[in-house]
């Protein structure tokens, strides 16, 4: 083990940030509010210049954020994490449940998948994303289904009376989805913003 492998669990222990040692780590992480501020405002200059964040050498891949080779690794370590839960007989989605075979994955696991599934009501997934022919409509890249999105234009998805329309529907892959909401968040002119989407959507 190295040496900041070996500074990064000491601290980790003792339950001080694991970058800075000096003050305690926001609550569920292992770092301190202003080391994880940093850490993103370096991500994000990085992912500017098309940089890999994570290795911070090699030129991010098409349609994602890391190069090919960090992809490649963080999908061999899924892989291996999920063939050890496996073996052990844990869910290879949270990792504490135990299961039974012919099932690999927990009972609160299944039910949370089904309620994601069951959110926008029977067969309205599958709608959305044959009109669009499964497409991202911001980027235009075909995707996997398990990287598509269904995203409610007026922003109603997680309100207690989202609005389900197929009008109000548009599919996004998961990192458009993701830089939409961030983008909204930190808009001044939202109405603006969601105008867009929606005229993205008609098309």
């Amino acid at each position: 083990m190295s040496y900041q492998s070996e500074l990064y669990h000491q601290r980790k222990s003792e339950g001080i940030c694991t970058d800075c040692g000096k003050v305690p780590p926001k609550p569920g992480y292992v770092r301190c509010h202003p080391c994880l501020t940093k850490r993103t405002d370096r991500s994000h200059d990085l992912e500017a210049k098309g940089i890999c964040p994570h290795c911070r050498k090699q030129p991010v891949a098409d349609g994602s954020k890391r190069c090919r080779k960090c992809l490649d690794k963080s999908a061999k370590q899924a892989q291996d994490r999920r063939q050890h839960r496996r073996d052990a007989g844990l869910c290879i989605m949270c990792g504490k449940g135990a299961v039974k075979p012919p099932y690999t994955i927990c009972a609160p696991c299944r039910k949370q998948n089904r309620n994601r599934e069951c959110r926008l009501g029977p067969g309205i997934r599958d709608t959305v994303l044959g009109r669009d022919n499964r497409q991202c409509r911001l980027c235009g890249k075909a995707r996997n289904d398990r990287d598509l999105m269904i995203h409610h234009i007026d922003h109603s998805g997680q309100t207690d009376d989202p609005n389900h329309d197929m009008g109000n529907l548009v599919t996004l892959c998961r990192s458009c989805h993701f830089h939409l909401h961030r983008l909204v968040l930190n808009l001044t002119d939202v109405p603006l913003c969601i105008n867009l989407i929606r005229q993205e959507g008609r098309r």
